[in-house]
């Protein structure tokens, strides 16, 4: 991280810096009900514990001073069960027909983390662009999209990157008037059609 920050410090070409993570394990530091795996808590340098919302904010800071204009990609939900090996099982067992039910709403996870987001995005002039609107989105309708969505319980396909990730992203940066970005995602939207 440190060489990253380094290499952005001297490089004034590089203007525009996107951050996304899996923002509620990151913050939080638990996995999703259901998800197999420890807990993933951050360390300093010193092995002291790592407050992360302050160490965001702090970076966010940190680029902003650097005059980098910092996009924030918002969460997506985190299933907490593996959508393609779930979808198997229940065509193996002849329940094609059987809806499936999440271990845990992940609503509740992603609204914390999407609240940090928020905060610091506001605080130091940083672009949030939320990824998944539960006004406007039903977690339920992620599940039986097909193709599938997602690529497991908490990344998504190519097919979900696409139809997810790839509007809000492209229209964020077409504020900002990048070329690159922008001619990626053109691409991409070429080679999908």
């Amino acid at each position: 991280n440190a060489a990253v920050m380094a290499l952005l410090r001297k490089t004034p070409e590089i203007e525009t810096v996107v951050l996304v993570a899996r923002w509620p394990l990151v913050f939080g530091g638990d996995r999703a009900v259901g998800e197999a795996g420890g807990p993933q808590h951050f360390l300093s340098a010193q092995r002291e514990p790592v407050n992360m919302p302050q160490a965001f904010a702090a970076t966010v800071s940190h680029l902003r001073m650097m005059g980098k204009n910092v996009v924030i990609l918002g969460g997506i939900p985190e299933l907490g069960l593996d959508l393609p090996r779930a979808y198997f099982a229940r065509s193996r067992l002849g329940l094609d027909g059987v809806a499936l039910v999440l271990p845990d709403d992940p609503s509740t996870r992603l609204a914390q983390a999407e609240g940090v987001l928020r905060q610091v995005a506001s605080k130091h002039g940083a672009h949030y662009q939320p990824l998944f609107d539960p006004s406007s989105q039903r977690i339920e309708e992620l599940l039986v999209q097909e193709p599938l969505l997602y690529a497991d319980d908490d990344h998504l396909s190519e097919e979900g990157a696409m139809r997810i990730v790839l509007p809000p992203f492209a229209a964020l940066m077409r504020k900002f008037e990048e070329d690159a970005p922008i001619a990626i995602v053109s691409a991409a939207e070429q080679d999908r059609s």
